[in-house]
Parts: C-alpha cells; sequence; structure tokens
C-alpha cells in the first residue's frame, strides 16, 4: 500500500509490528537483537531459514530474513536490490491505518507494534491493545484471536463504517 496508495482504502494490522529492537522493553529489546540477528546468520549460511526445525517461523528465503534482519537491526524498510524507499513511502501515504496488538502479546508487544504505526505519519491512525475479555478469548496471544475472531471482526467493521 505504501507503493500503491490507490490500491486501497486503507491498512488493518493484526499482531504485526516492526521489528526494530529498540521498540521492544527492556531485556526483550537485546534478545529480540540477538534473536534476529542469529536467523539471519543462519540464513545467510544456509541460503534459507529452517524455522520449522528451529521452532521458529516456517521454511524462509535467505533475501526475506536477510531484509527481516535489516529492519531488526536498522528500523528501516529497506528492501535488498529494491530502488523504492519504503520508509519515505510509508510516512507519506494518507490512507487510513488501524493497528490491533493484544496484551501478552509477545511476538507482537505493544510497544513494537507502536512503532510500527509510527512510520505512517501523514495517515490517520488508531492503534487498539486488546485484552482476551474484549475479544472473548480468556487468554490472548499472537495466535489464538484467530480461533475466535467475531468479536475483533465486529470491532474492525465498526472501524471501518468510522473511516
Amino acid at each position: 500500500m505504501a507503493a500503491n496508495p490507490d490500491a486501497a482504502d486503507g491498512l488493518i494490522l493484526t499482531a504485526c509490528c516492526s521489528v526494530y529492537y529498540k521498540g521492544w522493553l527492556g531485556t526483550k529489546r537485546y534478545t529480540t537483537l540477538a534473536g534476529t540477528q542469529l536467523c539471519r546468520v543462519i540464513a545467510n549460511t544456509l541460503g534459507y531459514f529452517p524455522g520449522e526445525k528451529l521452532g521458529f517461523g516456517g521454511l524462509e528465503a535467505k533475501g526475506v530474513m536477510r531484509d527481516w534482519g535489516h529492519q531488526a537491526i536498522s528500523g528501516c524498510y529497506e528492501l535488498a536490490g529494491s530502488s523504492v524507499d519504503y520508509e519515505a513511502l510509508l510516512s507519506t501515504q494518507p490512507n487510513p491505518v488501524l493497528a490491533v496488538s493484544f496484551v501478552g502479546d509477545k511476538l507482537a508487544p505493544e510497544s513494537a507494534v507502536q512503532n510500527l504505526v509510527n512510520k505512517f505519519k501523514a495517515a490517520k491512525t488508531e492503534h487498539w491493545n486488546l485484552d482476551g475479555e474484549s475479544i472473548g478469548v480468556p487468554t490472548v496471544n499472537h495466535f489464538n484471536w484467530v480461533k475466535k475472531p467475531q468479536q475483533l471482526a465486529e470491532k474492525v467493521v465498526g472501524w471501518i463504517q468510522q473511516q
């Protein structure tokens, strides 16, 4: 959407964050940095990332992990070999953005989600940090909200209707 804002009327991000290590709090900042860079080294060494064997993610291309690791250390979305300045495009894209994070999500915590939201400088943004009770899930995390999406979907539909 950043490269082609006319392709969509808005953006909804669910459990989606910037992996930039400075967007994480406390010691998680440094474990995130170390983990992302280790994944990057493994992918560069093997030519791919065997996430399913390592217990994190799935089978990923070396280039994806290289770009992800670069974003983690620099904070910038810069794809190797691309002349597109995604950082500039994100900051100028005008469409509304809704970001949803979940209390207790260790893979996309509120601070890291907000770090991504902050990139949309020209857009009207909204960030909800929801607990399980507010969406009908006893304890919510990065994945399980999708098993009972009805209440969250209703909230999102309300947001869409207000745009």
